[in-house]
């Protein structure tokens, strides 16, 4: 039972009168203690003695040597036992709640000192030992405004004899165990100085054990040394050296460069080894496997880095994130309770499940996370404790586990289980594999090749796995992947092969066929469920993903071709006068030409995603049409020379009207209709406008659209002119009555010919 603190009631206690003489005896027969300074410490008034802390007996040891009435803040957890907690109590302690800003603790900590007490009191919020300050909580600020009183500060620092008391050497640097690499008992025994640099949490030190004979007794003399940012190290060959600060050396040495987090190293040798109280979680990035396949790697990195900068923006100075190994990542938090921490991670979820990878924005990241809080407990066990619910959490994915009730709720809530088709002639072998896998999942069982083809053809997509034997009679494992590649089936359903000799040819042929996987007689039940649920995660991963990409593929070509049309009612109806669907249609012309260049070696590079692109941004070629006054434009006749001078401007609009777009500059549709607007009237001789351009001097993508423009305006009708017929506009082109062309282009243009002619009826008819 806890001890339940009254602030009303438990104002005065009498046993202090008692204890506190009866302590300073204890204290002082204990240790050896000199106070430095007390004199200054006032007693007319209520203060606030300000301390560093080192030991449980810290309390204890500054209100002996308090000359005024002390109290201290004192951890709640330490009251959680009743009599424990009476003690303290009548020591003048009180709890506090350190997971977040505790108001009665806090407003009664201003009663002391308004009252005239001492009010002890340990800003960092936890016990360390390397003698340096830590960040403060913010409760000492709190009072001291609300009292306008004198802060004392207070430091307790440790004689060596006090340090053996305490604990071993080791115990300085933070550790439970004596330190892999030390020097000291090198030193020792082998009768020479050694050194090393150690890595704490307030600096970086370098240590000097140095052996010597004092009085004929071999002893050693260990000197330690403050590093700061000033120092550098030297490194490099003897043609040059490099001065390297050792900030930036550590970095190296111990920073993932990718996601400026710590590394694997830094956690083996500087926190592994750590006692600690407070949280730690294991954070698993969901699906970055499949980023990385699909997308590639550097997809993949940028995903991390966005997870990661998002992970970053919720955590303070002591804390430390780590990248444990690939996707994972170790969180580190000191001083905070089980239901604060949890809240804290389902946060850190919420935030990164809400992240937008630049560049990316289809992708939604999401990671899965288990959680424990220690209290006492060495790191690297807490670790493999997290360990075990981060991979409980990437079951379900997107969420915090942090216990085994949770677990227990997750198998309640789980959805609909998964279907396994298992297909094997040999009844024992089915009831092995079935006895396995159906806790976790559906099984369906098929007792011959015939039978796993009716299953596949009656549940389709709907089976998660195929569990295969490849050796059967009348229709074999074999015919059975035959017939799910002639049907397009083994892409979405996965299949593993029984065998019982994973040394022979057969299953070389099945991962030719596409198997995933395969698994050997005789059963072993964790390999098998192991890789069994493996290739289901895989295969709905990727499932997922392909899904979201034809989904946004098709919103994406669903809004050009919205564009597209958009576009053909603003270009064409009010100024251009031009009958029909022209910017369609050169659209469609543009995309037939460049096709034909790519199967041409293609000299330019083009990919198709480049296709698409430079045929959608084809459509906006006339747009500066649109700045030029409709009369000129719908004018029935020849233009003046005034009037073609003012025409030929159209170039130049479209292209300042492309620039003044803001924020999509740089976007590649963009980029391409600007260069399309403006060159698409250049000649390949020269002797185009409005620029006179020659050769590849002009762009590949306005060359393109040039001879499709020409030939589009040829053979349709214009204010101007009837139209051509196809064989007409082919002879004028070759003839080079309309200018000259790139002659790889016009060879694509004259093998596409027909295609061309095909969608000009089409456009007539629908016209018509």
């Amino acid at each position: 039972m806890a001890y339940k603190y009254n602030y009303e009631s438990d104002k005065s206690h009498f046993l202090y009168k008692i204890i506190r003489p009866l302590a300073k005896i204890v204290v002082n027969s204990r240790y050896k203690i000199t106070y430095v300074g007390v004199e200054n410490v006032p007693t007319d008034r209520g203060i606030i003695l300000a301390s560093n802390h080192i030991t449980a007996m810290d309390p204890i040891i500054i209100g002996v040597g308090c000359k005024v009435k002390f109290h201290f803040i004192a951890k709640e957890e330490l009251f959680e036992k009743k009599i424990v907690g009476w003690f303290l109590a009548n020591l003048n302690a009180f709890p506090v709640d350190r997971s977040k800003f505790d108001f009665p603790a806090m407003n009664h900590a201003v009663k002391v000192v308004e009252d005239g007490g001492a009010l002890g009191i340990f800003p960092e919020g936890t016990r360390s030992h390397d003698f340096k300050p830590h960040e403060a909580k913010g409760g000492i600020c709190y009072v001291a405004k609300k009292c306008k009183c004198d802060v004392v500060p207070v430091s307790i620092y440790t004689s060596d004899e006090a340090k053996r008391i305490e604990g071993d050497c080791f115990a300085i640097w933070q550790r439970r165990s004596p330190c892999k690499n030390c020097i000291s008992y090198r030193a020792l025994t082998e009768k020479k100085q050694f050194s090393k640099i150690e890595k704490l949490k307030s600096g970086t030190y370098q240590v000097i054990a140095d052996y010597r004979e004092v009085d004929g007794s071999p002893c050693v003399l260990e000197m330690i040394k403050t590093f700061d940012e000033n120092t550098a190290i030297d490194y490099g060959d003897e043609e040059k050296k490099d001065v390297l600060p050792l900030s930036e050396y550590f970095d190296k040495t111990y920073k993932d460069v990718l996601t400026e987090t710590y590394n694997r190293r830094y956690y083996e040798e500087y926190v592994a080894d750590n006692v600690l109280d407070g949280g730690v979680a294991m954070l698993d990035l969901d699906d970055f496997k499949i980023y990385n396949d699909l997308f590639g790697h550097s997809v993949g990195d940028a995903v991390l880095k966005a997870v990661v900068a998002t992970i970053k923006s919720h955590i303070h100075l002591s804390d430390r994130l780590i990248r444990y190994g690939g996707d994972e990542f170790l969180l580190i938090v000191p001083d905070i309770k089980e239901i604060a921490f949890k809240k804290w991670l389902r946060g850190v979820v919420q935030s990164v499940r809400e992240t937008t990878v630049e560049e990316y924005p289809s992708i939604k990241p999401s990671i899965s996370v288990g959680g424990v809080v220690c209290d006492g407990e060495s790191v690297e066990e807490a670790v493999k404790r997290a360990d075990e619910f981060m991979y409980i959490a990437k079951k379900k994915k997107d969420c915090v586990i942090t216990d085994n009730s949770e677990h227990g709720d997750f198998k309640k809530t789980s959805p609909e289980k998964e279907l396994v088709l298992i297909v094997d002639d040999s009844p024992i072998n089915r009831q092995i594999l079935s006895g396995i896998l159906k806790s976790e999942y559906d099984v369906e069982e098929a007792d011959g090749g015939r039978a796993a083809i009716e299953k596949i053809e009656g549940y389709k997509s709907n089976i998660a796995v195929i569990l295969l034997d490849l050796v059967m009679p009348e229709v074999s494992g074999f015919d059975v992947l035959d017939y799910m590649n002639a049907y397009g089936l083994i892409s979405n359903i996965p299949v593993v092969t029984i065998t019982g000799d994973d040394t022979g040819d057969s299953v070389r042929i099945a991962y030719e066929k596409g198997v995933s996987d395969y698994i050997t007689r005789p059963f072993d039940a964790r390999n098998v469920y192991r890789r069994v649920a493996n290739t289901i995660k895989v295969y709905s991963r990727q499932r997922r993903l392909i899904s979201e990409i034809t989904r946004q593929t098709k919103e994406k070509e669903r809004s050009r071709s919205m564009m597209l049309e958009i576009l053909s009612q603003i270009i064409e109806r009010p100024s251009g006068g031009e009958e029909g669907s022209h910017t369609t249609r050169i659209t469609e012309f543009t995309r037939l030409i460049l096709e034909r260049l790519i199967c041409k070696n293609n000299p330019y590079g083009f990919t198709g995603s480049d296709v698409s692109t430079i045929a959608y941004a084809a459509a906006m070629h006339d747009m500066g049409k649109s700045r030029i006054d409709p009369e000129i434009v719908n004018k029935k006749g020849k233009l003046t020379s005034e009037e073609y001078e003012t025409m030929k401007n159209h170039t130049v609009y479209g292209s300042e009207m492309l620039e003044k777009i803001k924020g999509y500059a740089d976007e590649p549709l963009v980029k391409y209709a600007r260069e399309i607007c403006l060159c698409h009237h250049e000649r390949y001789d020269g002797n185009g406008y409005p620029n006179g351009l020659k050769g590849d001097e002009i762009p590949v993508s306005a060359q393109v659209v040039s001879i499709c423009d020409v030939y589009d305006a040829l053979v349709s009708k214009r204010p101007y002119k009837p139209a051509y017929t196809h064989e007409r506009a082919i002879e004028m082109i070759k003839n080079g009555e309309c200018g000259s062309f790139n002659p790889l282009i016009l060879e694509c243009f004259y093998e596409r010919a027909d295609d061309f002619k095909k969608i000009t009826e089409r456009g007539k008819t629908i016209d018509e």
